[in-house]
């Protein structure tokens, strides 16, 4: 199941939301240690009024990362666990951009006063050019990546890049344009597509564990010397499941070690290869 909705900032001040059509809408709430949108309250209430999803982010600009995350979380107080919260993260007005473990302090120290898990919004290139094996395990990514920018609606399938999501599998919400066109309002709209559904949208706003529906029957059977997408997809399961193992794509000997320890204390089939079984067990 896919959800279609639009980000917006101040830029959009006034939209009527009610009117434009989505399933969700991501505001803008706060930058760095004193900004705020001044559209953000109109903005969520009348998200809420039209009975869409809510997303509030925060833009990082410096300031420092608990700081920063403090600010977000008094703005955003009377609305918390109202919709899922993110960290915007971009080169732009960023002073610590590229310093990964500054945008993890921020992630954590948000997780730790809400008990809600955020979500981190870069682009796909970013993605995959830091070093996040200490975040992806925990924190669900927010991408965004362009073919162009010519005026679109909303797409089912929107392009991307044959290159990675860097130490994620993929993008649980993907933004795909700038110049989005819908009804209801004259300009344009970053536009994006979330892989989740509205009952684990809700799960990620209250700070519950989302239960996707996962067709583990589709998943390859990987094995030692094996790489690729669903060696990174094992590897992230293992450790959030507590089996701290490197991200690398690459099954090698920590994975198996840290698969047969799982298959050992789950009461499965001990042979180190991930089939069927061990998805099941993985993503039950």
């Amino acid at each position: 199941m896919a959800l279609n909705g639009y980000d917006i900032a101040s830029y959009q001040t006034g939209i009527n939301i009610a009117a434009v059509p989505g399933d969700f809408v991501i505001v803008k709430a706060t930058q760095g240690v004193t900004y705020v949108n001044p559209d953000f309250k109109r903005a969520v209430t009348a998200t809420q009024a039209a009975g869409k999803l809510l997303g509030m982010y925060h833009y990082a600009g410096g300031g420092g990362a608990e700081a920063e995350a403090e600010h977000f979380l008094h703005t955003i107080r009377d609305y918390l666990k109202d919709g899922i919260l993110v960290l915007d993260w971009e080169r732009d007005s960023n002073v610590n951009f590229g310093n990964v473990d500054y945008a993890k302090r921020w992630l954590d120290y948000v997780r730790s006063k809400t008990g809600i898990t955020p979500f981190i919004y870069m682009s796909k290139s970013v993605a995959r050019s830091m070093n996040w094996t200490s975040v992806a395990p925990v924190y669900p990514l927010w991408a965004a990546q362009y073919k162009n920018y010519k005026e679109t609606p909303y797409q089912s399938a929107p392009w991307t890049d044959k290159y990675s999501w860097g130490a994620w599998a993929s993008p649980l919400i993907y933004q795909y344009t700038s110049s989005g066109k819908l009804p209801g309002y004259n300009g344009r709209l970053d536009l994006d597509i979330a892989y989740i559904s509205p009952h684990d949208w809700t799960y990620y706003a209250t700070g519950g564990i989302p239960q996707p529906d996962i067709n583990v029957s589709k998943f390859r059977t990987v094995r030692l010397g094996d790489e690729g997408a669903f060696v990174l997809l094992l590897q992230n399961a293992l450790t959030v499941r507590g089996y701290d193992t490197p991200l690398t794509s690459k099954f090698d000997a920590d994975t198996k070690y840290n698969l047969l320890r799982f298959q050992i204390d789950k009461g499965l089939e001990v042979d180190g290869v991930c089939g069927r079984q061990s998805w099941g067990a993985l993503f039950s």
